[in-house]
């Protein structure tokens, strides 16, 4: 019994020093084609076919037999545990890693070469900081806050449909890191940092950004057509930088992507805005006249079509103090006033009338009066308000006194404001 005992303690430690070579013989031998990691394996070890598969076959049987008896001892001996034991000396090829959430340990793979690797499911806890991870299979994965690749080599990786959410306080970061040729095809980016980081050819098509620091490399820059496939491109943000945006937006342009510069003048606008609403009163004051009047209305040009949509909402909105005023016996209001110089002067009233009528005429009155009231716009006989009076079949005009004269002009200016902002983002470039 004693001398069983002693040889399950040399057992463990013989197997636990040497399952990080029978790991990377058993992803070689698994994946087969794996020439390029063979080659470096044999650098820097001398392996011993027969020998491995022996050990690991030896290791299997140990670990069913006797290791999963004490946790403990599961621990020691868990594959990816002994990987983790001394991960900065490592380089594996083509591992698989499985979902690590429901384990007691971290995935702490900095500085690792691991070549090829797969890896599948959750990543909470894991640390890929200055890995060299070219060619690795992150498909599928849910990369959650916090998590660093900063410094990474991830060349010609792929993140297919992967989920990388960040959080404001722990973003998923990628600063300086190697991501040329990497495929984030389909994935969720939310609340990750590029700065620094080289995406030469890197491919973001049907990519969802949320909350992104884009301060990449200016001068490698992703596939353009294929980022132009994104989604979210004005939940872009820089941080201190934002010669990468300027340029992706020029280059948008140059290649006919008009929408997508117009989003990323949105991502550039909001960046200013949030960066001036931390400095001075003057930066505060401008940063608040930014959001009321271009982010608000026109969202730096990205929503063109918005100010036309307030414009018609706020007819109905300004009809309804008009409703109550045509319905009320206060002295002012609206009047109708007919046209001094008119043809038929067998109709009408010398002296204005003011207007109280009955609920649904009341309506149709606030309606019409609220949309001469948005459209008053123009210059003498140039006034869109004045055309849509010429269409009535009697000569008279519908005027306001006391409040609602106020009322009505405001509405005229926002009205004016709207139009005037809506032409010159859809027929110009006015924000870049």
């Amino acid at each position: 019994m004693f001398h069983k005992e002693i040889s399950n303690v040399v057992r463990l430690a013989i197997l636990t020093s040497s399952i990080t070579l029978l790991t990377s013989f058993a992803s070689i031998s698994a994946f087969g084609d794996a020439k390029k990691c063979d080659i470096q394996l044999k650098e820097l070890y001398d392996l011993d076919e027969q020998k491995l598969k022996h050990d690991m076959e030896d290791h299997r049987f140990w670990l069913d037999e006797v290791g999963r008896q004490l946790p403990e001892n599961f621990r020691r001996t868990d594959t990816i545990a002994a990987i983790l034991s001394d991960s900065r000396r490592l380089v594996l090829c083509r591992p698989d890693y499985y979902s690590i959430e429901d384990k007691d340990y971290d995935l702490d793979l900095d500085w690792a070469d691991l070549i090829g690797a797969r890896f599948v499911g959750n990543l909470a806890g894991a640390s890929f900081q200055g890995s060299k991870i070219p060619w690795a299979d992150f498909n599928n994965t849910i990369v959650p806050p916090g998590i660093s690749f900063s410094g990474a080599i991830l060349r010609d990786g792929s993140f297919l449909e992967a989920q990388l959410l960040g959080s404001p306080e722990e973003p998923i970061n990628f600063d300086y890191a190697d991501l040329r040729g990497v495929s984030f095809l389909d994935s969720d980016l939310v609340n990750v940092r590029f700065q620094g980081t080289d995406l030469s050819n890197a491919d973001f098509t049907n990519t969802d950004f949320s909350n992104v620091v884009f301060e990449p490399d200016s001068d490698s820059l992703p596939i353009v057509h294929k980022f132009a496939r994104a989604k979210g491109l004005r939940n872009l943000r820089f941080s201190s930088n934002p010669d990468a945006l300027e340029k992706l937006r020029r280059l948008f342009r140059e290649k006919g992507f008009r929408e997508q510069a117009n989003e990323v003048s949105a991502a550039l606008g909001k960046s200013h805005r949030i960066r001036d609403l931390s400095g001075s009163l003057f930066s505060v004051v401008n940063a608040m006249f930014q959001y009321v009047f271009f982010e608000l209305p026109v969202d730096y040009g990205a929503a063109q079509g918005r100010p036309l949509l307030i414009l018609l909402v706020g007819i109905f909105v300004f009809a309804i103090p008009y409703f109550f005023s045509l319905t009320s016996n206060e002295t002012d209001g609206i009047w109708l006033v007919w046209n001094e110089t008119r043809i038929r002067q067998d109709i009408g009233f010398q002296r204005p009338l003011r207007l109280k009528l009955r609920v649904g005429r009341a309506i149709l009155i606030a309606l019409y009066f609220s949309t001469l009231s948005a459209f008053h716009v123009g210059w003498r006989d140039l006034n869109v308000g004045t055309w849509i009076s010429k269409m009535q079949p009697r000569e008279y005009v519908y005027s306001a006194s006391g409040w609602m004269r106020t009322l009505s002009g405001f509405q005229s200016i926002v009205s004016v404001y709207l139009l005037a902002i809506w032409a010159l983002t859809y027929f110009g470039e006015p924000f870049g």
